[in-house]
């Protein structure tokens, strides 16, 4: 179809600002992709089943490199607090010599976990099907008891401890971390291991991300106002922009030179933020300093082996578990990308229409209409390009296989560490 300025069109035919744009309205896909993803068309495999979640987080704690599975991409925030908490559990009971080291993580994981369920709760999400006790999903479940809480458990912090808060917005999970200093001021630090990082944060020239990090703050800046926001972020369906969010941070909180760059951490692998950012907060607790180079090397050493436990319990998993291996041959896609440097464009073609095609050609819902069968197969056609399908009844042993080079990999690393 001919494009011009003199008909009218419809969203995606609309021409391009520059000549030179390939793909003339990036933003609008963009925007489309968004409110489908807030009407529910996500997948929520991981969320309803036991097994999906477990499935989910194996794959989610492999951060796997080239592969691509929307049905294992995601989590929920509680989830993932549970989880590490029970792997944290597991490791110490082979390794009780650590257990005064993960004491106060414990606690503050699940402090964060009470907090995550209930703003489920709260925005909507079905945390019966999660299995917590009911007691605790009902408890403090308005926005007001919420803040509250938080308030009162800063307000509770002594000198040199912290309150730690996965939030972010409904999409996309970072945690905030609040520190008591000596002279009783306080540190924030956030952190953002994907979306909005080009935003808020210095990258380095290899890819890897500072945390964002607000100094010398007054205990008032946690004011219920501030507070509120931060789980509004999380809770509103008009979900914010993260260019909103750092602006509202640093509204709130940057004085002078008080905004500061802290620890550099990896990117993200697509869809596993929550994992993610709160395995680089707990890599903070367990080995501190802003590179590797100025880290503790016993608690570097501690943290990879740590690491390596959870990767050989959910090795095993993978081998001993049939109704798992059931359930990813019988529910799970996974892709291989055929090229490591992949551009931003083709990303989106891959993620978002591709992930769309199904929806929008059955016309669900009336605000967008049907894409056409050659937008389809062009879809289809981009998708095969770029990614091999894994055939479903070797999805287990292609999994097993990644997480062996994985645990390879960090006993490597650890091997190194070891060394005088």
């Amino acid at each position: 179809m001919k494009i011009g300025r003199t008909k009218k069109y419809e969203f995606w035919e609309e021409p391009p600002l520059r000549k030179e744009s390939i793909f003339p309205n990036i933003e609008k896909l963009k925007k489309l992709g968004e409110e489908l993803r807030r009407n529910g068309f996500k997948s929520t495999i991981h969320v309803n089943t036991p097994l999906g979640r477990q499935a989910s987080l194996i794959y989610h704690q492999m951060s796997p490199e080239n592969i691509k599975s929307a049905e294992l991409e995601g989590s929920v925030r509680s989830v993932v607090c549970k989880d590490l908490l029970e792997k944290i559990e597991a490791f110490l009971k082979s390794h009780p010599e650590h257990t005064e080291k993960f004491t106060q993580v414990k606690k503050q994981l699940n402090q964060a976990l009470l907090y995550c369920i209930q703003i489920e709760n709260l925005q909507g999400e079905e945390v019966e099907k999660l299995g917590w006790p009911q007691e605790e999903i009902k408890q403090q479940k308005t926005l007001k008891d919420i803040v509250a809480s938080c308030k009162d458990d800063i307000q509770k912090l002594s000198p040199g401890e912290s309150f730690m808060l996965p939030a972010g917005t409904r999409d996309h999970t970072v945690v905030y971390e609040i520190l008591k200093k000596d002279n009783g001021k306080y540190t924030l630090t956030l952190i953002n291991t994907g979306l909005g990082i080009n935003i808020g944060h210095k990258i380095n020239e290899e890819g890897r991300v500072r945390t964002l990090v607000y100094d010398d703050l007054e205990e008032e800046v946690f004011d219920t106002e501030f507070l509120e926001s931060i789980v509004t972020f999380v809770v509103d369906i008009k979900e914010k922009e993260w260019d909103e969010i750092y602006k509202f941070l640093d509204g709130k909180l940057k004085k002078d030179d008080n905004k500061k760059e802290g620890r550099l951490h990896k990117q993200q692998r697509e869809g596993i933020c929550a994992s993610k950012s709160l395995s680089v907060w707990l890599h903070s607790k367990i080995a501190p300093g802003m590179t590797s180079e100025e880290r503790n090397v016993q608690g570097e050493l501690l943290y990879e082996t740590f690491k390596l436990d959870i990767l050989n319990q959910n090795l095993t998993a993978l081998k001993e578990n049939s109704e798992l291996q059931k359930h990813i041959r019988e529910n799970v896609k996974i892709e291989v990308k055929r090229f490591r440097n992949i551009s931003l464009i083709q990303k989106f073609i891959i993620g978002n229409l591709n992930w769309a095609k199904e929806k929008l050609s059955a016309n669900k819902d009336p605000k967008f209409p049907p894409m056409t069968k050659g937008a389809i197969k062009v879809v289809d056609f981009l998708s095969n390009g770029f990614n091999k399908r894994i055939n479903a009844d070797q999805n287990v042993e292609f999994l097993k296989k990644r997480l062996n080079k994985k645990i390879t990999k960090v006993e490597s690393k650890i091997e190194g560490l070891s060394k005088p």
